[in-house]
């Protein structure tokens, strides 16, 4: 009888360890999927930056400054 309630235990340790690293790899991927996608994000914004300062650059800088204040 006590052999058999070990071996019971055992077995549910082991699917327990078996479902949680299908659970991590899972996360694992799927965290991956998120990496990726902000990457996207991140480059795309860095292609509109680097053509913001590009046409900034053609336009004339001295035509996007503000006006100085008149001393008095």
């Amino acid at each position: 009888m006590h052999t058999a309630q070990a071996r019971a235990r055992d077995d549910l340790a082991e699917m327990l360890c078996k479902r949680m690293a299908a659970t991590a790899k899972k996360a694992k991927a799927k965290l991956e999927e998120i990496h990726q996608r902000q990457r996207q994000v991140v480059e795309n914004l860095i292609g509109t930056y680097r053509g913001v300062l590009q046409a900034w650059c053609r336009a004339g800088r001295s035509r996007w400054r503000r006006p100085r204040p008149r001393r008095r």
